[in-house]
């Protein structure tokens, strides 16, 4: 068992155990024309499966993949592999990923000269939004 489940067990805090880092992605919304994906936590090695397994889910079913990752708090080359492979696929295809992710996340793909290789975007409640609209 580990320290988390025995101090949930035992109601005490866990607040030093720090643990394995949770990563989380979902579909938020299938269409034809359009798929939403949410993604939160670290994006890893260990996770990116995980993430290249929804994206390609979700580029069989829609022409348009939205990925949000506002809630992604780390990103590794091998999560950046993943988004270039998906893009690629997608434009391949005849379709497109779009990555709303914060400044952050742009400026890692800048920093290892990819920015060109994926479609970042840093989306408004409103712009995203008219988007859901226009892929409606």
């Amino acid at each position: 068992m580990s320290p988390h489940q025995q101090a949930a067990r035992s109601g005490t805090s866990t607040s030093t155990w720090l643990g394995p880092a949770t990563f989380r992605c979902e579909v938020m919304g299938y269409g034809v024309d359009a798929t939403w994906v949410r993604a939160a936590g670290e994006l890893d090695m260990g996770t990116a499966p995980e993430l290249d397994r929804v994206l390609r889910d979700a580029q069989s079913c829609a022409h348009l993949v939205v990925l949000g990752m506002h809630d992604v708090s780390f990103i590794d080359s091998a999560g950046m592999h993943v988004l270039i492979s998906a893009s690629a696929s997608a434009r391949l295809g005849g379709g497109r990923l779009i990555v709303d992710a914060p400044p952050p996340v742009h400026e890692v793909f800048a920093l290892v000269g990819t920015s060109d290789s994926v479609d970042l975007f840093d989306l408004t409640a409103d712009d995203a939004a008219r988007l859901r609209r226009v892929a409606s």
